[in-house]
């Protein structure tokens, strides 16, 4: 998403882009802008992961997860860096992007899923062969995941 990248890159302040919008009054494509603005986040890291964050919102209904969290087990040790995060629903969402099939890196998210599991969390991986051809089925897991709550 445009807004996020913009966003995240600190082009613009969030609140910047929000005034701009409010002060456009009826014109054509302005709610579209201020529905937008309301999903965009600063802390997205990808185009993919914005648009797995805004699926995970509008498509499956879910709450507005943080975004790129660092997770720590009881002692402080980094568990790894959430994509998605809701911590009422003890859940993770990972956007898996084309680096993610190498060896070592697959290795890497092996281990540090796991290490989230066993804290309680509840991980779902997705890609964009999950957002292009099996929305329904992603959908199905990220509520399905979502609601595993203790």
């Amino acid at each position: 998403m445009f807004a996020d990248a913009v966003l995240s890159r600190r082009l613009v302040s969030a609140e910047t882009l929000r005034t701009f919008g409010m002060g456009q009054g009826g014109r054509r494509g302005v709610a579209q802008c201020r529905a937008t603005l309301e999903l965009a986040d600063d802390h997205s890291r990808s185009a993919w992961e914005s648009r797995l964050r805004v699926f995970y919102q509008l498509r499956a209904g879910l709450p507005r997860p943080q975004v790129n969290v660092p997770l720590f087990d009881r002692t402080g040790r980094l568990l790894g860096i959430a994509d998605l995060f809701d911590e009422d629903a003890a859940f993770v969402c990972e956007f898996d992007g084309q680096d993610h099939r190498q060896r070592r890196q697959h290795r890497a998210d092996n281990v540090r899923e796991e290490g989230l599991e066993a804290t309680g969390l509840t991980v779902v991986r997705a890609d964009s062969l999950d957002l292009r051809h099996f929305p329904e089925e992603l959908e199905r897991r990220l509520r399905s995941g979502w609601q595993q709550k203790d």
